[in-house]
């Protein structure tokens, strides 16, 4: 599990405007062989912001489900 936090001062960085931006991810390492680790993810991300960041301006947060695989040799 991690968390971050963002801090978008000026609105430099976003056309949001000046905002703090949220994260909290938790994940999973599985090895279902020795050679093999897959690693799925849920995050969910969430601003303080003037304007919806999110989904093309429509959303303040949002979800995401992530995977990945490690081969070891």
């Amino acid at each position: 599990m991690r968390g971050e936090w963002f801090r978008d001062q000026n609105g430099f960085r976003y056309s949001a405007g000046e905002a703090s931006y949220y994260e909290v991810t938790l994940g999973l390492n599985w090895k279902p062989k020795n050679w093999l680790m897959v690693r799925p993810e849920v995050r969910y991300d969430w601003s303080q912001a003037q304007l919806a960041p999110f989904d093309g301006g429509q959303q303040p947060d949002q979800f995401l489900l992530g995977i990945d695989g490690v081969i070891q040799f």
